[in-house]
């Protein structure tokens, strides 16, 4: 079941052409992958499905819906989360506080206190916060700022969640601890979208990769398949293969 789909979806910025008539889909139950050099249009992409830049041309659905001109906490509401690349805190709040804030504003709007609160809790244990809950977000480590992005983006009930590059910053061991969670967040029934650099993280757990290159899908198909692709290679990987 196809749950998000985009299809010619063009952006420019002047005369910079960030998106190239880029169509995806998204199906239920997925990670998919993408991929691309810096620069190459991936979270123009994202900006675009979460409202926060309107597409020039083309469309996205989300189940079978238009939502290419709803404001991002319509397309929120609707059921579709993101995380940034640069984690966007809220800095005057602690953990606790800022995990709270996406349940008060995500998806179900009928809830009591009590019951936004309790979930809270629970995503802050997953995603291993718990005991530093009441702390303030300055001084956090490197890879709690990613999971604070990734526990906030959770409590608004995602049935779709893009991550924007979730392992910037965290060395390998970290990263691949993320990874993991991130597959466990699957296994609950949410479907991901992931853009990463990290090659060697990204693969592993998609079940599908997308390739950029500027502004345009140049390569899609299972991770083995793009690994050795050789216009992926030239455009993004190098000379060589890592496979």
């Amino acid at each position: 079941m196809v749950l998000l789909e985009g299809k010619g979806l063009t952006k420019r910025f002047g005369g910079l052409l960030a998106l190239d008539k880029v169509d995806f889909t998204l199906e239920k139950g997925q990670i998919l992958g993408l991929i691309g050099p810096n620069g190459s249009g991936k979270t123009t992409l994202f900006n675009v499905i979460t409202g926060f830049y309107r597409t020039d041309s083309g469309i996205v659905r989300y189940k079978g819906r238009d939502i290419t001109r709803l404001s991002p906490d319509k397309i929120c509401r609707l059921g579709i989360s993101r995380t940034f690349q640069l984690v966007k805190p809220f800095y005057s709040m602690n953990i606790l506080e800022n995990v709270t804030t996406g349940g008060v504003f995500g998806k179900t709007q009928n809830r009591t206190m009590k019951e936004v609160e309790e979930e809270t809790l629970d995503i802050l244990k997953f995603t291993n916060l718990y005991e530093k809950r009441n702390q303030p977000v300055t001084g956090l480590t490197a890879i709690d700022k990613r999971r604070l992005e990734l526990a906030r983006a959770l409590a608004t009930r995602p049935e779709v969640l893009l991550l924007d590059e979730t392992a910037a910053g965290l060395n390998p061991v970290e990263a691949e601890t993320l990874m993991e969670q991130i597959k466990k967040i699957r296994d609950k029934g949410i479907t991901i979208f992931i853009i990463e650099h990290v090659i060697k993280v990204i693969m592993p757990i998609s079940d599908r990769v997308m390739v950029f290159d500027y502004g345009k899908k140049i390569a899609e198909g299972k991770p083995e398949e793009i690994a050795n692709d050789r216009k992926v290679i030239e455009a993004y990987l190098g000379v060589e293969s890592f496979a």
